[in-house]
C-alpha cells in the first residue's frame, strides 16, 4: 500500500488513517467509523462519516478512525483538480460585464479638474495628478478586465485621467 501522494496512481490501494490528508480520489474498501472532514470541496466544516463503497475526494483530512481505499483519479483528473483547471481557465467577459467596463471608461474619460473637484467635496480626498510630485502609479484596465499598475509621467498643465491618484486625507 502507498501513502505519498506523488507516488499514487489509479487502481493502488491506500490506507489512511486519523491526520491523514487523502492522496487521491478513491473508492473505500474497508471503513471503521471513518469520519473525514470535506470543507475543501462542498465548504462544509463539520466532519462526515465514510462507509466502505463510498467516494473519497484529494484534499479531504481524515478526522478519526482508519481505512482503505481503491484510487480511481489522480491529479487534474480529481474533483479538486477540475476545480483548479476550472479557476485558471480564463474566462471571457459577459455582454453586461463588457458594457459596465465601458461605460466606466466612457465616463472617466471626462474627468476634469470640475470633476475632480466634486470628487474631493463628496469623498474629502483629492485626486492628485502625477508630474509635479514625480511618477505616481495609476492603473490601467484592458479590454479583458485585467488590472494593471504602470508608472505613469505626465504633464502637470494637463489633466490626463489615467494619471490621476487617489490620495489620503493627510495630502489636502
Amino acid at each position: 500500500m502507498k501513502s505519498l501522494a506523488r507516488e499514487v496512481v489509479p487502481a493502488d490501494l491506500v490506507r489512511i488513517s486519523a491526520g491523514d490528508l487523502v492522496p487521491a480520489d478513491a473508492r473505500l474498501l474497508e471503513a471503521t467509523e471513518l469520519h473525514l472532514v470535506e470543507a475543501a470541496l462542498p465548504g462544509e466544516s463539520l466532519s462526515v462519516e465514510k462507509a466502505a463503497l463510498a467516494q473519497i475526494f484529494l484534499g479531504t483530512s481524515v478526522v478519526s478512525s482508519t481505512g482503505v481505499a481503491e484510487v480511481n483519479a489522480t491529479g487534474s483528473a480529481t474533483q479538486f483538480g477540475a476545480i483548479a483547471v476550472a479557476l485558471a481557465a480564463r474566462r471571457i467577459a459577459t455582454a453586461f460585464e463588457r458594457g459596465i467596463r465601458d461605460f466606466g471608461m466612457l465616463i472617466s474619460g471626462g474627468l476634469g479638474s470640475r470633476n475632480a473637484e466634486n470628487f474631493t467635496a463628496v469623498y474629502g480626498t483629492r485626486l492628485r495628478q502625477s508630474g509635479a510630485d514625480g511618477p505616481t502609479p495609476s492603473t490601467k484596465v484592458d479590454r479583458d478586465g485585467s488590472v494593471r499598475f504602470r508608472p505613469s509621467i505626465r504633464d502637470p498643465n494637463r489633466c490626463d485621467p489615467s494619471a490621476l491618484a487617489v490620495t489620503g486625507q493627510d495630502n489636502l
